[in-house]
């Protein structure tokens, strides 16, 4: 496989086994990637019988994964999320498509398993800001989806969080609160196939519906 350079937040993860029995640099590798696929992470090649690579796609967001064992009962992990360069819609698409189809879905990231939007994608929010000024009429209902991950019950409760903390950023910024509406819908309408980590990223949406 051919070097890469990858960029974007980095996180080192030191681990020393000081106590009890120590497994081996190989059965640490193994158990890794055994979990990696099960999470259906990509497995690269590395450079070394030392070290292993994991690619996935988190929330969005393709993260790099290398281990590597020091060979003294010890080992360490570097984690990598890349924060992938995105089109920022603006009002008057969003505008557009409310006109046609009466709700546009939106690319808003949180942090993992919060209702904490990412900087990333604070551009987003100041777009749909723009959108209510200039409709002044316009009142909306902001619906946050999921994909079919995890607990049912749990991904509802997030699903609303998220779509409040949307409202509120958005009345923070002199909306008023009276022309928003927080929904949460979690999984029961996707719009992709949750068996692909592709569909998945789709379902994990914000949807502005025009009210």
């Amino acid at each position: 496989m051919p070097r890469q350079t990858i960029e974007g937040r980095r996180l080192r993860i030191d681990y020393d086994l000081d106590s009890g029995e120590k497994p081996g640099d190989l059965a640490i590798i193994r158990n890794y990637q055994n979990a990696a696929k099960s999470a259906g992470a990509q497995i690269l090649p590395c450079g070394w019988s030392g070290c292993t690579v994991f690619k996935a796609t988190r929330d969005g967001v393709e993260v790099w994964i290398e281990l590597e064992v020091t060979g003294y009962g010890g080992y360490f992990m570097t984690v990598i999320e890349c924060a992938p360069m995105r089109q920022v819609i603006r009002a008057e698409a969003m505008a557009a498509a409310l006109d046609k189809d009466g709700f546009v879905a939106l690319e808003i990231h949180f942090a993992t398993g919060k209702a904490e939007i990412l900087p990333e994608s604070r551009p987003i929010i100041d777009e749909i800001v723009s959108l209510l000024k200039i409709r002044l009429n316009l009142s909306i209902s902001v619906e946050g989806h999921s994909d079919n991950t995890g607990d049912p019950a749990a991904n509802k409760t997030l699903s609303n969080a998220r779509a409040k903390v949307v409202v509120e950023a958005i009345a923070a910024a002199g909306i008023s609160s009276n022309r928003l509406e927080p929904v949460g819908y979690e999984q029961e309408r996707p719009i992709a196939d949750n068996r692909t980590e592709e569909g998945r990223a789709k379902n994990r949406r914000v949807e502005l519906v025009k009210r």
